[in-house]
């Protein structure tokens, strides 16, 4: 029952940028998942729909529209498509923003001391939750098949320490020196010396002497220290350690050299639980609801009144951003070709807001995306927090004000509330609100009645997600097997290979093997390809087949044989995955009016 993980205020805060940061609950091994997995969003082309043709990167902060300036809010808090597994959504001078709530949006900015990343492993055999291969449903492109994305740690993590991780190198600072800092790699070795010192000190204490102690200690901790580590990480580590080599033994008390330097990025597990919320109260499945995709559901028993998450809000100044058109490029950068909306970005539907409101609110807290809507069996509700990290003056901020760049964190809370006892496993359900309600209602009819005419068949393309569940152990098709009997059209066979420089230019047959400790499971590794041949295993532990692969890297045809099952997988073509579907559903959760501020925000008339 001990809470996992605990949002809190960071270490890295400070009184002009405050920020909420995410901490060890428990003692987490090397390796570990961290959290539950959760959902990634996938907006596409997301700047280029906000740009007019007459607009450059180069405008002042000053003449942008509000809609130009919610995107580069948005962006702030957006990873990669490689994060999730959805590089290849779009084609490649396209641009994809991926948002993805809980850990990955809240943990700290720290490529020294990061303790955790992604496993890219899990967004790519992302198990099936609650889906019908083949079936078309009203539900069809109105959640994201990007799922499973799950952060797991690269260190041990003591109770109470704080998560850090590595935001790519499209984050860093420009003055950011490699050599200036220590990594977490460099305090590893900090603290085997440490222990080597101690252990040193401890074995010659009858024939050292005070000075002579000293004088050993003050040689390794300069001389050979910038020897080994170079100059600048020398004086580093120097100016970590204590004066006197009998003092060596409060850094092995206080967890270890990192935390005995930063006693900051460690909290007392009361301070978490007083003045932070535990993350970990909900857990992912497959919705009860059909149709729905996942759903969240209670890890333990909750009491009524009792907050269930908490639900830090990315304010969007301007749901406009949302909007999409057709696009042009004239070379220099994409922007619309005129203000007709084609449709909407699924992040809508992730989204909070209010139909007296142009603004919109994403929820950035783990799992809480994932709470589905059911007004009669509604156990749970938002209500805005009372915790300093809410800033409640914020409700009376317009929301030009809010655009500004002082105002770009996330600033508001509010928290997930059981409004009647909950058991354990019970799945949560919120009222998405009256508007949402008759909009899918309206939406649902419209389905249906398209089946019934015909405009709509009532079989849906099997999607990679399908596919891939299929082939777990189904033989992969050669490609002369293709010719007659061949994959849909819109999907297309990867392979995960590791190949070296030097094996490029050869012209026999490369075996598949592994980077090492790195796990090859990752976009970076990803390729297209074509079985040719495959033989049956007698040990069917890694999958029933290996196979020969072709695959073409540098122009050069390459042939990779035993390649595993589990190294080939499914992806959806550019733009044909159900989020593309233009006939798909398309609106915000509706935040309770009456909590809603009076102020302001109601600007929905001031647009129109």
């Amino acid at each position: 029952n001990a809470c996992r993980l605990y949002m809190a205020k960071s270490s890295t805060s400070t009184a002009d940028w405050p920020l909420w940061g995410i901490y060890a609950g428990v003692d987490f091994d090397e390796a570990e998942q961290l959290g539950e997995p959760d959902v990634a969003i996938q907006m596409h082309n997301v700047m280029a729909h906000a740009m007019e043709q007459d607009d450059t990167e180069e405008d002042e902060y000053e003449i942008r529209s509000l809609e130009r300036r919610s995107v580069e809010i948005m962006e702030q808090f957006t990873w990669v498509a490689d994060s999730s597994g959805a590089k290849y959504e779009l084609e490649p001078d396209e641009k994809i923003n991926t948002a993805i709530p809980g850990t990955a949006l809240l943990a700290a900015y720290g490529p020294k001391m990061a303790n955790a990343a992604f496993n890219h492993t899990s967004s790519y055999f992302r198990p099936v939750l609650n889906e019908k291969p083949g079936q078309a449903h009203a539900g069809r492109g109105a959640y994201s098949h990007f799922y499973n994305v799950a952060m797991r740690t690269t260190t041990m993590i003591p109770a109470g320490f704080e998560i850090f991780m590595d935001y790519g190198e499209n984050f860093k600072d420009e003055d950011e020196q490699e050599d200036a800092k220590l990594t977490s790699d460099d305090y590893k070795k900090v603290d085997q010396l440490v222990e080597s010192m101690i252990e040193f000190m401890n074995n010659h204490k009858e024939e050292l002497d005070e000075a002579a102690k000293k004088e050993i200690y003050n040689f390794i901790l300069h001389d050979v220290m910038s020897a080994a580590a170079g100059s600048k990480k020398g004086k580093l580590i120097s100016n970590i350690l204590p004066d006197h080599p009998d003092q060596l033994a409060k850094v092995k008390e206080a967890g270890g050299s990192l935390i005995y330097a930063s006693p900051q990025v460690k909290k007392e597990m009361e301070w978490l639980q007083t003045e932070g919320f535990c993350m970990d109260n909900l857990v992912v499945g497959g919705s009860t609801i059909p149709n729905a995709g996942r759903g969240a559901f209670a890890r333990r028993s909750l009491k009524k009144g009792e907050t269930m998450a908490p639900v830090p809000l990315l304010h969007i100044p301007d749901k406009a951003m949302v909007d999409m058109h057709e696009l042009d490029n004239d070379g220099d950068h994409a922007f619309r070709k005129s203000q007709n909306v084609t449709h909407q970005q699924l992040f809508l539907n992730y989204c909070l807001g209010h139909p007296e409101s142009n603004m919109l609110f994403f929820p950035v807290g783990g799992i809480v995306s994932l709470i589905n809507h059911d007004s009669k069996k509604q156990n749970a509700k938002l209500i805005w927090s009372t915790h300093p990290g809410h800033n409640a003056h914020w409700l009376e901020k317009t929301p030009t004000e809010l655009s500004e760049i002082e105002f770009a964190h996330i600033g508001l809370l509010m928290e997930l509330v059981a409004t009647r006892d909950i058991k354990k496993g019970e799945e949560v359900f919120i009222d998405y609100g009256k508007e949402w309600e008759q909009a899918w209602n309206t939406h649902v009819k419209d389905w249906n009645s398209k089946i019934t005419s015909g405009e709509l068949k009532s079989e849906w393309p099997l999607r990679a997600l399908d596919l891939n569940q299929v082939f777990k152990t189904k033989a992969y098709k050669t490609a002369k097997e293709l010719k007659e009997d061949p994959y849909p059209d819109h999907v297309s066979t990867q392979c995960f290979l590791f190949i070296k420089n030097d094996s490029i230019h050869t012209n026999k047959p490369l075996q598949w093997v592994t980077p090492g400790k790195q796990s090859i499971f990752v976009t970076d590794f990803l390729y297209p390809c074509n079985v040719t041949d495959r033989k049956e295993l007698k040990d069917k532990e890694e999958g029933a087949y290996n196979y020969t692969v072709v695959t073409g890297i540098q122009n050069k045809r390459l042939t990779i044989e035993n390649v595993p099952q589990k190294a080939i997988t499914f992806l959806d073509k550019p733009k044909t995955s159900d989020q593309f579907f233009r006939g798909a559903f398309r609106h915000e959760i509706g935040i309770p009016d009456e909590i809603f501020p009076k102020g302001p925000w109601r600007n929905s008339a001031e647009k129109k």
